[in-house]
């Protein structure tokens, strides 16, 4: 997933991502589930494939193809589920499928990877690319916040880089799964790496890839209310709650506040301009005559003269006025304007956010801006995924959160 132009780094999840647990809301997500069936084959020739993972992009559904290539995945509904099959020598594939495909036999070709990369010219591996780049990489992909350190990539030594020196750009690729241990979440993330760069002059990063959960508290009591009280304290104020929230219509319910950013004239400094101008204007003299300190007119104006020809206004709007509802429960998202996400806390700032952010009170977060950079519209779903993510532009703790450190799966749900 591309992350904004930031400096120095700003990295984002391909599509693909605290507070004080007692006032967050815990409303679940009581989903009903169809029937996936499908087969695995080999394109060219139709042999069956078995062991074949197919899982869910970003959740912790998935199951593997029996000997005869056959697979049947159980999926909640209103989930805009991503399906990902993909087995050592092949290709990746993926598949969009809904409710419409209960009841029918997906066929699911492979493509042999060789047969792919035949005609692909790629730079040469640095023969000591981890020790120049691994901290760089770590960082980019595990992310910058307070619970970073925490997460560790088991297998590091599978990563290679590969560096275009014309443009500065490095490469990073795997020919396995990343295993990453989030020891803060209790997650076992395999993932998928199919794309990496890092613009070494902008520090634009640019990766993405598909995701598997393996949740260890099942498996681990000790440690699971632990797992299960820092999940909800990401979850809170993160960007899956504001899209659930918006989805379901509830976000002053939820304690978040969307304004636009309007460019507009800043009629202050119109104001003063047209009183040194005329060197009269009564009903200003009268606005700096009430002025607690007594402030004469000159003193009062004169700061305006500095100010920008235009300011930016920060106006609270209603999420009526950003989504239209088709039939379906199809919801789409958009605005002309930038829009500005803030979050209200109920209690202390966790760490992760403190650390992080350095302009906020205790009580009232900027969590995000929004840009919708080809000004299209863009299909949000009740579980918190959009689509179009190439058409959103995610700035600030956001765009720097959304990291392996604090990602949950789309499936997670508070209860």
């Amino acid at each position: 997933m591309p992350a904004e132009n930031s400096s120095p780094i700003n990295p984002r999840i391909m599509r693909f991502y605290a507070l004080f647990i007692p006032f967050c809301l815990l409303t679940s997500l009581a989903w009903s589930q169809y029937l996936v069936k499908g087969r695995v084959l080999e394109e060219k020739t139709n042999k069956p494939i078995p062991g074949a993972a197919v899982f869910i992009n970003n959740t912790e559904i998935g199951t593997l193809s029996d000997k005869y290539g056959y697979f049947a995945l159980s999926i909640p509904t209103n989930i805009h589920p991503l399906l990902v099959i993909k087995c050592l020598g092949y290709q990746t594939n993926t598949i969009e499928v809904d409710n419409t495909n209960s009841g029918s036999l997906l066929t699911i070709p492979l493509e042999i990877i060789y047969e792919k990369l035949k005609s692909i010219t790629v730079f040469p591996d640095l023969k000591d690319g981890w020790e120049k780049y691994g901290a760089l990489f770590r960082k980019l992909l595990l992310g910058r916040t307070y619970y970073a350190d925490r997460c560790r990539i088991k297998n590091e030594d599978q990563v290679h880089f590969r560096l275009d020196k014309n443009n500065n750009v490095l490469y990073a690729y795997s020919d396995q799964d990343l295993i990453i241990l989030n020891n803060v979440l209790g997650y076992e993330i395999k993932y998928d790496l199919e794309n990496f760069s890092y613009n070494l002059e902008n520090h634009l990063v640019v990766f993405g890839g598909y995701s598997r959960f393996n949740d260890l508290s099942k498996s681990n009591p000790q440690k699971r209310e632990n797992w299960l009280q820092n999940r909800k304290m990401i979850y809170c104020g993160s960007e899956m709650h504001f899209f659930r929230a918006l989805y379901s219509n509830s976000l002053d319910n939820e304690d978040f506040e969307v304004r636009r950013l309007v460019r507009s004239v800043n009629i202050m400094k119109q104001r003063a301009l047209a009183y040194f101008k005329s060197g009269q204007d009564s009903k200003y003299l009268a606005l700096a005559s009430e002025h607690p300190k007594g402030l004469d007119s000159i003193q009062y104006f004169k700061p305006f003269l500095k100010e920008p020809d235009t300011i930016i206004l920060k106006i609270k709007t209603s999420p009526d006025n950003l989504l239209e509802r088709a039939e379906n429960n199809q919801v789409y998202f958009s605005s002309p304007d930038t829009l500005q996400i803030y979050y209200t806390y109920k209690g202390e700032i966790p760490n992760v956010f403190r650390d992080y952010l350095f302009k906020f009170n205790q009580t009232h977060i900027s969590a995000t801006n929004f840009l919708f950079i080809h000004k299209r519209t863009i299909e949000i779903f009740e579980n918190g995924a959009f689509d179009s993510i190439y058409d959103l532009q995610i700035q600030g703790f956001w765009s720097i959160s959304g990291s392996f450190a604090t990602l949950l799966p789309f499936d997670y749900t508070l209860n």
